[in-house]
């Protein structure tokens, strides 16, 4: 019986089986084949990768203009400038609330032309003066105005008064002036007093009459000038001033630019612009500050050449 017992531990001891000892090497012999296959697949994969990276880094890349901020569409710009700003501060937070960029004419000698024009300064947007001048009529246009039977002297210490409330303006434009604006001498004494206090600053022409001399003078006395293409709200309805902002585009894909005019009396056009300004940039119309057109658009411009 003990001899049989001793077989048996033998037998247990004797290790793996031949049987087991295969199907560990089949395993195994797989399992090899199987690493053997992904490293083929994946070592060509990561070489191809880096060598298309290393193709891209050693090729020189295009750089974009730092001023290319318009979009493919890009037709030209808008110059808006809004009017008879200095009566109140209610009727200018409304369209200083816009995200555009604003020309603001601001009269003078009235009882909000110094809060308004701090405001505006504040705002990032620019000012110019809104030189009151003698209309057609009876129509009262205001302190600091110009009337054409002024001497000379008065005129230029007027207009130098007027530009002292606003030091930092950078034009002027007339506030009515259907009968100022005609007179050959006072549009003479007014610009040349323009030009000697700063040959920078420019003229606008509002156009309130077709009998306009301005714009000749401005090019004898060597000032910058141009005018006004579209007044916005001469209609102060929602659907007039949307007729008017067509137009205006138009104008800007024939021209390259328009300079409009509105006033800051029209809680309709704020709100109309409101509605307007994101499609009208999406759509490739950017508007801009007026000085700009003086900067960067001398072809469209009086030089006063």
């Amino acid at each position: 019986m003990n001899i049989d017992k001793q077989k048996k531990t033998k037998k247990r001891k004797s290790g793996i089986s031949q049987k087991s000892r295969t199907n560990i090497a089949l395993v195994l012999l797989l399992t090899i084949t199987i690493l053997f296959l992904l490293l083929l697949i994946v070592i060509p994969e990561e070489k191809e990768i880096a060598e298309h990276t290393e193709k891209i880094e050693s090729e020189p890349q295009q750089e974009v203009p730092a001023d290319r901020e318009e979009p493919e569409a890009f037709h030209g710009y808008m110059y808006l400038v809004i009017d008879d700003v200095g009566y109140n501060l209610e009727q200018l937070d409304r369209f200083l609330d816009l995200p555009v960029p604003i020309t603001y004419a601001i009269l003078p000698k009235l009882e909000y032309t110094d809060a308004a024009y701090q405001k505006i300064l504040a705002s990032g947007n620019e000012v110019i003066l809104h030189q009151p001048m003698e209309p057609v009529g009876n129509q009262n246009p205001g302190p600091g105005a110009l009337y054409i039977d002024m001497p000379a002297e008065i005129v230029r210490s007027t207009i130098s008064e007027n530009l002292m409330q606003m030091p930092e303006a950078v034009g002027v434009n007339n506030h009515m002036g259907s009968l100022a604006t005609a007179d050959k001498r006072l549009m003479e004494d007014m610009l040349g007093e323009i030009h000697g206090k700063n040959p920078e600053l420019f003229f606008l022409d509002s156009r309130t009459t077709a009998e306009s001399v301005a714009e000749d003078i401005a090019d004898h006395v060597h000032i910058p000038h141009s005018r006004r293409n579209i007044f916005l709200d001469n209609i102060s309805t929602a659907e007039a001033i949307s007729t008017a902002l067509e137009e205006a585009m138009e104008m800007v894909e024939a021209e390259g630019y328009t300079i409009m005019i509105g006033h800051v009396w029209s809680e309709e056009l704020a709100a109309t612009l409101a509605l307007w300004y994101a499609d009208m940039e999406e759509r490739g119309y950017k508007f801009a500050l007026l000085s700009r057109y003086f900067s960067e658009e001398v072809v469209h411009a009086g030089a006063g050449s």
